[in-house]
């Protein structure tokens, strides 16, 4: 799915002659004058593929979008926002942007991305109508009562939650189980299943291994998490397995490397689980024994494993929901390694386990990877450090 960042990229697609109107793009010379039309284009992207639709480019004489026509942006945001929010129920999930022309900033293009909706049918309610719509390589179509039938069907099935996938991996506890530890597992799966998203995010001539390991230096590139951890996600070798690949990292400067392990999966559907073995430590200093809970560890981690996640997805062009679901385990009498001497010693976590469970949109997966993990986390968190102590503000 082709989503134009800048003006450039725009103007070597026209330029290329590589544009034309399929299931997923359509280009339009301006915003339409009748609501519906854009209702129509959106709903009928949200209950198939997805897509990108770009107000500003229109059709040469054979049909295709390779004629520029940079539009005024003044309030066409809050215009198609408007329509869309008015005239379709229930409303999809969609994303605005405009890009600018150097020549003119008044003008430009409208970019929305319309995610394939897992609440699909979507219907379009404006003036009278009252119909659900699909789109197909040259347009929209009215969609047939079979068709609307399936749809609902899908999001009984897309409705399921992540929290019995995650006590599932949890059960499935990958190396001997220790108290001295606390552990953490999360995982992650698109709510709309692809058993070949793995292969749509893969450039011409490249593998998995490749895809894996360009998207793990991206974090590194990007030093996604500043803070220095152990164990920590970092490029390994795969191991292959029949619904994808498997990466065991141990902290080379341990002692008794396999308590420091970290285990990230990632599957040829776009799901995935990690484990970190060391999200808290058994302590013994001057005969004192404390078990410390590393944020750090378990924030930086995480973080790490969304942006992971949230790269394949854009390689791959899937910008539907996600679900998420992190669990830890062993936290009883833990505390907060950085604040344990400044309030009570006597103060330890009460409770064993934790389970936090969120649906996003990779879109916002992928502009915010940190601020998904923190909504996930910072309940344990805050809790732990009786609120003294965020390790995803900035240091």
């Amino acid at each position: 799915m082709w989503i134009p960042k800048t003006e450039a990229e725009i103007d070597n697609a026209v330029a290329n002659n590589s544009l034309e109107e399929t299931v997923t793009f359509d280009a339009k010379k301006e915003i339409p004058v009748k609501n519906p039309e854009t209702a129509k284009d959106v709903s009928a992207m949200a209950n198939t593929a997805g897509g990108v639709l770009i107000y500003g480019i229109g059709e040469d004489e054979n049909g295709f979008p390779n004629v520029l026509n940079p539009i005024l942006l003044e309030g066409q945001r809050e215009r198609i926002d408007g329509i869309l929010r008015t005239s379709i129920d229930e409303i999809p999930v969609f994303k605005i942007s405009a890009i600018q022309t150097q020549a003119d900033s008044s003008k430009g293009y409208l970019i929305v991305v319309v995610p394939p909706s897992e609440r699909a049918p979507h219907m379009v309610i404006v003036k009278g109508e009252r119909r659900f719509y699909g789109r197909g390589e040259t347009g929209n179509y009215v969609l047939s009562q079979a068709e609307v039938a399936r749809l609902y069907e899908r999001r009984k099935i897309a409705e399921s939650n992540i929290l019995p996938i995650l006590e599932e991996n949890i059960r499935q506890f990958p190396i001997e189980e220790d108290n001295g530890f606390a552990h953490l597992h999360v995982v992650i799966k698109p709510v709309l299943q692809d058993e070949n998203l793995l292969d749509k995010a893969l450039l011409p001539q490249q593998n998995y291994i490749q895809l894996l390991n360009t998207s793990l230096e991206k974090i590194i590139e990007l030093n996604v998490f500043k803070k220095s951890i152990e164990p920590d996600i970092y490029i390994k070798n795969w191991l292959r397995r029949a619904d994808g690949f498997l990466s065991k990292m141990y902290e080379p400067s341990a002692g008794n490397y396999e308590k420091y392990a970290l285990y990230l999966e990632v599957n040829f559907d776009g799901s995935g689980s990690l484990f970190c073995n060391r999200a808290a430590e058994t302590i013994i200093q001057r005969n004192y024994e404390d078990k410390w809970f590393y944020s750090d560890v378990v924030a930086g981690n995480t973080i790490k494993f969304l942006f992971l996640f949230s790269e394949l997805y854009k390689r791959a062009s899937y910008f539907g929901m996600v679900d998420i679901g992190v669990g830890l385990t062993g936290l009883e009498n833990s505390i907060e390694q950085y604040v344990r001497n400044s309030f009570d010693r006597n103060y330890h976590y009460d409770k064993s386990d934790y389970r936090r469970a969120k649906r996003v949109s990779a879109m916002l997966l992928e502009e915010n990877p940190k601020q998904v993990a923190a909504d996930l986390l910072m309940p344990l968190i805050n809790a732990l450090s009786q609120g003294k102590y965020n390790p995803f503000e900035k240091k």
